[in-house]
């Protein structure tokens, strides 16, 4: 009895297998034609392009389209180190010119309109692996909802070519070996694509951003041994987003003085207003072999935002130019660093903090030596338990650059500045001057914390405020006046008693309605 051959194509709705179409996935056949022939068949059933485990040779760009899924058998990333090849599903990419591996174009036949965007489309489970004439492993040109996941990708000019892409998905990506970048956006509005969780490894530069990119965001995410940047941002961007990445060995050159892990306002022409880049969480390393590079360099910038980040091994924190970086746009909170010569240079290595607004610790935390330390431009607080000092507190505002003479100052503004409750009012019609007037304080009740405080203030039948503040401590019905503040056209008579506070006014000839108010205040001094 004979046997006759089954393929995946004779089962309705199962992949199309490139083995069905003549590819023998023996590395040494080209297997061009058959894996472009599959993707054009599996079009018209809106199927999975399946590629077994094997070494298929492609010689040539392979043309994918709206609604073009590929499958491989590679689920994981991982490329030919440690002396041995992966074992899955691997494409060696040997063009004798300069070629494109997987291009997106809309459709097979060209469409004189065609949409603005190719959805419905997938790579996953490659192994993809270039030549010197391999330009880019997959370029994706206007492809938004796509899914690329468990993908190698080695020595190409650039990984991954993005232009115009919306809301993609890269998960478990691995980039290595590139000439010049691992990843690539044109700047022509990309938006919201999200990298989670992917590597970019041994190139000059991790992440290129030539233009306008919009919310990038980068999740999980590991940059290790790159030459040049980590990312480099260009001053159109917005928003460029990193949460809880690594970095090691950024930035790996031999000459990394002017070199950095994040890069930003450097390319591009425009000046967007928006944030340039947030950082949040993660673990930045510059090179193992020393201190080399900065963090962040800076040019042309609104706003770039870090936040309860670890940065050690690099010569500077940040390294911005005095001209182009606006003054107080690197915003910090909670960072921390070691091996760490200068935390804020100019572009001529001078110290500045100009450009510097927000907290820092100048230390491994939890070691018992360091500080953090805190610069802001203005900063409006209702409460403050400690400050450092150097600074003053002015009706509610701390500013830079001037002193303050004790923690009684600190404590004296935030009260005043709390929000009260009124406790006692008194309404007294007087025609004779000067007035006394001194409301009943224990008619209202100041419970709370074993110290409140209290103010007192009053206004004639015009409405005019002739007596602001009055600070006092409720301690055994004892008045202590901590301060009193002028009121422009205000009397400048003033009387307090040791029963309560009072207030007295000299008018002329008349009759006033004069209103007092006492407010209070529990405070935990």
């Amino acid at each position: 009895m004979s046997l006759t051959k089954a393929t995946n194509s004779m089962i309705q709705g199962a992949p199309i297998n490139v083995l069905d179409f003549g590819a023998v996935g023996d590395g040494v056949t080209d297997d061009t034609a058959a894996i472009q022939a599959a993707i054009v068949a599996a079009l018209g059933g809106h199927q999975i392009v399946h590629i077994p485990a094997g070494n298929y040779l492609v010689t040539d760009t392979l043309s994918v389209y709206d609604g073009t899924q590929i499958q491989g058998d590679t689920n994981y990333a991982y490329g030919s180190g440690f002396g041995r090849d992966p074992k899955g599903s691997k494409i060696d990419f040997q063009p004798t010119s300069g070629k494109v591996l997987f291009n997106y174009i809309y459709d097979v036949t060209p469409t004189p309109t065609p949409p603005t965007f190719l959805f419905h489309t997938s790579i996953c489970g490659l192994f993809l692996s270039g030549n010197s004439f391999a330009t880019v492993a997959i370029s994706l040109n206007a492809v938004i909802y796509g899914n690329f996941s468990n993908l190698t990708i080695e020595t190409f000019d650039t990984g991954i070519y993005c232009y115009g892409t919306i809301n993609n998905r890269f998960e478990n990506v691995l980039i290595t070996s590139c000439v010049n970048r691992c990843v690539s956006y044109a700047g022509a509005a990309e938006t919201t694509d999200v990298w989670d969780s992917c590597t970019f490894f041994g190139t000059p530069i991790g992440v290129y951003f030539g233009s306008v990119s919009i919310a990038i965001r980068f999740t999980n995410c590991l940059f290790e041994q790159l030459d040049d940047y980590g990312m480099d941002i260009s001053r159109e961007c917005q928003s460029i987003l990193a949460t809880d990445c690594y970095a090691e060995d950024v930035p790996y050159s031999t000459d990394a003085t002017t070199r950095s892990m994040f890069r930003v306002g450097y390319e591009g022409v425009a000046f967007t207003i928006e944030n340039h880049l947030i950082v949040t969480g993660g673990k930045y390393s510059g090179k193992n072999a020393g201190p080399t590079g900065s963090f962040l360099n800076v040019n042309y910038s609104n706003g770039v935002i870090v936040q309860g980040v670890n940065v050690s091994r690099f010569t500077n924190f940040l390294k911005a130019n005095n001209t182009n970086c606006l003054d107080n746009s690197v915003i910090l909170s909670g960072t921390t660093g070691i091996g760490i010569s200068d935390f804020f240079v100019d572009e001529s290595d001078v110290a500045t903090d100009s450009k510097v607004v927000g907290s820092f610790a100048n230390g491994v935390i939890n070691s018992g030596s360091f500080h953090q330390n805190a610069k802001y431009g203005q900063l409006i607080t209702e409460f403050l338990s400690y400050i450092k000092a150097g600074v003053q507190v002015t009706g509610g505002v701390i500013t830079d650059n001037s002193t303050v003479s004790n923690y009684q100052d600190v404590r004296e503004d935030a009260i005043v500045n709390s929000t009260w409750r009124k406790v006692a009012e008194q309404t007294t019609s007087v025609s004779t001057a000067p007035v006394v007037v001194v409301p009943n304080i224990t008619g209202g009740t100041m419970s709370g914390s074993a110290v409140s405080y209290i103010k007192v203030y009053g206004s004639d039948n015009a409405g005019a405020y002739f007596f602001d503040v009055v600070i006092a401590s409720n301690t055994a019905g004892a008045v202590t006046v901590l301060s009193s503040t002028t009121i422009a056209g205000s009397p400048a008579v003033r009387t307090y008693t040791a029963a309560a506070a009072a207030m007295s006014l000299a008018m002329g000839s008349g009759t006033y309605n004069v209103n007092c108010s006492v407010e209070t205040v529990d405070y935990p001094f």
